[in-house]
């Protein structure tokens, strides 16, 4: 598999996740939801750098992988989808704690979300991916 064809699989999946994490979240299961938002976060940021930068990053912190997206636009020289980042990351540094948290308590933790965290949670995921999206497609175009 070549790395264009790993991005767009890296896209799928977390498309796939996103549509998972909405049935979670319609059916009730606010920690499955929370969970599935996180990874669809995860693999679309992982598939932007992928693209970007011809790795993909090790570590599966949303927070960590968004500092890392800063720093990469910065060093490609594109400043304001950098602060636009940035931005996002502080409006949202609540939400994002949780996704983090939904991706290490369902592995670890007897950690609980309700369904106030597994909306924003879903919301903030599908907010960064379209942003994802948008970078993707100036970067590229």
């Amino acid at each position: 598999m070549n790395a264009y064809e790993h991005v767009e699989r890296l896209k799928r999946r977390a498309r796939r996740f996103l549509a998972h994490a909405h049935t979670a979240l319609r059916d009730g299961d606010f920690d499955i939801a929370c969970f599935c938002a996180e990874q669809a976060a995860q693999l679309r940021l992982k598939a932007l750098f992928l693209r970007m930068v011809g790795y993909v990053p090790r570590t599966h912190d949303v927070r960590e992988l968004l500092g890392d997206l800063v720093s990469a636009l910065k060093a490609l020289g594109r400043e304001e989808l950098a602060s636009r980042m940035a931005a996002f990351s502080r409006d949202n540094r609540e939400v994002l704690r949780r996704l983090d948290e939904a991706y290490t308590g369902a592995r670890y933790l007897p950690h609980e979300f309700d369904e106030d965290d597994a909306r924003a949670c879903v919301e903030v995921a599908e907010v960064l991916i379209s942003m994802l999206d948008e970078i993707e497609n100036d970067a590229f175009a």
